[in-house]
Order: structure tokens, then sequence, then C-alpha cells
């Protein structure tokens, strides 16, 4: 009974590590539900660029140069949704994982068509319409970055595989949005119109770095997922189909790979040499202002812009010797690093001081500019003052005035009066009180006199009229 239950129960352990392994394969694997064949149709359905797929293209274009130009995300995204772009690029990697040239052929053609006119359109958009300068969704766009080169494998990779479902899913329109490959060809057409060739390369080079490592993606996983190769009744053009197939992907694959070494050395080189700043270049007597990192194969440098008494030259040393312990000396990823120094040589005590006396001059000058603007405000004040006095005391109740004459001279008939305006002889312009009245009145003098003192003018002039 005993050796029954010892004999059992390596057949129990082996039971539940199978059982396990079961669950794990059910759980992770990614082979079941391929469906072959739809796939490549579908793929291949998707290279197809003519028509009206050149239309939504053109339109997706303009959308996401809308977006880049008013610096509108949820409009760039829009873009990325409705582009077609996905289709010759995930055909480039079809194609080579089955040997199949004549597709190869079609997706590169097909690839460079649509880049061509996503190119003419971004670029037309731009010389068009009013730029509202240079956006962060345009800036995102103009250098490549580790993470950007991880999120085209990624993304190719959930492309693939959500691709060859024969339930479909919703991952597709992810991966188009994810992988970001609309934006960097409207930047790239946003340089060219701005005659910006450090934008358009740039760009230029992030959407190639993205579409490469789509097609790597896709390829690999053709590959795994062993996809049944083209079929050649001729063996010698089966023998040449696949050296052309093989050196594409060389092409293809040694380039990506230094490309990609070179986005990790140099993301790695500005990780490293920010930690080395913020722990380093706090020191008495300088400031940071400001500084560069320029990355570069042979000698990468970052640039220190200084204000203050100055760095010893000893400081400086120390500080180029100290690069190796953060790997920007003689690592695998950063061969040489320098520090250059670019110092401004003002004192700080002294820079207060002439802060202090361009401030006192600045209050002076205002001071004293306040005061010569009061006197003039005074002046216009006491201008307006007399001219408002002068109008009150030229203002004559007329009416009133040539009821008093006609009740002290009844016999005076008719009565006229007004300030005439005259010219003396030296040409100067004057205002003359005149009154006008009948010429059968003699007692001109009499009226005169009286309404000077009625009126308080001086000049009053009566004038008997003929």
């Amino acid at each position: 009974m005993s050796n029954q239950s010892e004999e059992s129960i390596p057949t129990e352990k082996k039971s539940a590590g199978q059982s396990l392994k079961d669950f794990f394969y059910e759980f992770l694997t990614i082979k079941d539900g391929v469906d072959v064949y739809g796939t490549i149709k579908n793929i291949k359905t998707d290279i197809e660029f003519k028509g009206y797929s050149v239309w939504i293209l053109v339109c997706s274009i303009f959308i996401a140069s809308i977006g880049l130009n008013t610096n509108s995300t949820a409009v760039v995204i829009g873009a990325m949704l409705i582009s077609p772009l996905m289709g010759p690029i995930l055909g480039i990697g079809l194609s080579v994982g089955i040997n199949d040239f004549q597709v190869l052929v079609k997706s590169l053609k097909n690839f460079a068509v649509m880049v061509v006119v996503s190119l003419l359109s971004s670029t037309l958009y731009f010389l068009i319409f009013p730029s509202f300068g240079i956006q962060s969704e345009i800036l995102a766009r103009t250098q490549p970055t580790s993470l950007d080169v991880l999120i085209a494998i990624f993304g190719g990779t959930a492309g693939i595989i959500a691709a060859s479902r024969k339930e479909k899913s919703n991952a597709i329109p992810g991966v188009a949005i994810a992988t970001a490959l609309m934006p960097p060809l409207c930047t790239a057409g946003f340089g060219l119109a701005e005659g910006n060739f450090q934008f358009f390369f740039g760009a230029m080079y992030l959407f190639l770095l993205n579409s490469i490592f789509i097609c790597l993606s896709t390829y690999l996983f053709i590959k795994y997922f062993k996809f049944p190769l083209k079929e050649f009744v001729d063996p010698k053009r089966e023998r040449r189909v696949k050296s052309w197939i093989f050196i594409f992907v060389l092409l293809v694959i040694i380039p990506s790979g230094i490309l990609f070494v070179g986005v990790l050395r140099e993301s790695y080189f500005k990780n490293k040499a920010e930690l080395f700043l913020s722990e380093n270049m706090r020191m008495e007597g300088s400031v940071l202002i400001k500084h560069e990192l320029n990355y570069s194969d042979t000698l990468s440098t970052i640039n220190l812009y200084l204000m203050g008494d100055g760095i010893d030259n000893k400081i400086k040393e120390n500080l180029n010797m100290s690069l190796a312990k953060y790997g920007l000396n003689n690592s695998f990823w950063v061969k040489k690093t320098a520090l250059v120094f670019h110092e401004s040589r003002d004192n700080s005590k002294e820079l207060l001081g002439k802060i202090s006396n361009l401030e006192s001059k600045f209050f002076q000058n205002s001071y004293e500019r306040n005061i010569e603007l009061l006197k003039e405000k005074n002046q216009i004040i006491e201008k307006f003052q007399k001219e408002a006095l002068l109008k009150k005391e030229d203002e004559i109740p007329y009416a009133q005035v040539i009821d008093e004459i006609k009740i002290n001279y009844p016999k005076i008939g008719n009565v006229s009066m007004s300030n005439m305006i005259t010219k003396n002889d030296s040409g100067l312009l004057d205002t003359t009180f005149t009154v006008l009245v009948n010429k059968k009145f003699k007692s001109t003098e009499t009226l005169q006199q009286w309404l000077n003192v009625r009126l308080n003018k001086k000049k009053v002039l009566v004038v008997r009229l003929n």
C-alpha cells in the first residue's frame, strides 16, 4: 500500500506542473486564433494607395497640420486615426517575412508615394495659411528619443498581433495614434515651408525611424507565426528573390540598429549630464545661468554659461575628471565629454551696485519728469480757467441790455449788438463789442459810456447806420 502511494506522488506532481504549464500557455499564447490567409489578404488590400485613399491621406495631413499649427493635441489625434499610412508599412514587413518580392516592391512604391503626397500637402498648408509659430506639438516631432523607438517597436508588435486575429479589435487605431507617423511628416512640411531644414531632417528622421521599427516588428512576428513562404516554380528565381530580400533586410536592419544605438546613447548622455549638473554646479561666487548639451559620437560637450567671480582652473579640472563617475567619459555609451565654460567676469557686488545706481538715476529722472509734467498740467489748467473766465465774461445778456437801452432812450428805435472781430495795424486780431443804432440817434457818446460801465468792457463802439 505504501509503495503504491509513493509511486503515485510523482504522477501528481507531474500533473500539477503540466496544469500550470497549460495555464500559462493558454494565458500568454498569441499563436491561437491567428488568421494567416485572412491577414495576408487584408494587409495586401491596405497596401493599395489610389482613388479615395489619396484624398483621405490629404485630408488627414491638413487636419494634422492644423492641429500642429494651433497646438491642439485632440486635432492631431483625430488626424492620426483616419490616416492610411500604416498599410504600406505593414506590407513591407509582411513581404519580407513571406519572401514575396512583388509585394515588397508594391509596398515600397506606395510608401514612397504616400510620403511625397504627405510632404506636398503639409508644405502647401504652411505656405498658404499663416503660421502661429513653433508650437510644442511641432517641437516634440523634431528629434527622436529612445522612447520614440520603444513606442515604434511595441506599437508595431501590437499592430501585427491585432491584425493577425480572426476576431478584429480596436488596437489598430491605437497603434496609429501611439506610433505617431502623421505628425512628423507634417512637421517636415512645416520645415520645408519655413526653410528650416533642421526641423525637416529631424522630423523625417523620426518618421523613418518609426516606420523601420514597425516593419521590423511585423517581420519578426510574421516569422514567429510561421506564415507560409511564397512558392516559386523556378528554383533560380526563388534564389534570386531570396537574395534580394536578404539584401533589403540587411539594408534595413543594420542602419536601424545603428540609429537605435545612437538614440539610446544620446538619451543616456543627456540624462547623465543633467544628473552631473544637478549634483556639481552649486558653487559659491558663481551662478549657472543656462547650459547646452551637445551629443557626438566622438566628443560630446556640456556648455556652461556662468555669472559671478569665476571658477578656479583647479576646480574646472576636477569637474572634468569627475565626468567619468557619471559614465560621461570612456564608457560604452559615451566616449568622451568635455565641459566648456562661458564665464561673465562681472562681480556680483559690482553688478548690484550698478543696478542700484541705475535704479537711483531712473527714479531721479522719473521724479524730474513728473515735476515737469505737473507744471505743464498746471499751466494747461490755468489756461483753461482763464479761457473759461473770459468766456463767462463774454456771455452778455443781449435781450436785457437792449431793453435797458430802450428804457433809457425811448426814441432810439432798432438796436443791434455783437462782438465783432477786427484786425489792427499790426496785423493782430481783436474783438470789439459793437452796437448799431438808427442814424437819427444823437446820444452815441453817452450810450457808449453807459455801456462801458454796464458791461464792464473797455472796447465798446456805438455806430449809427446811414
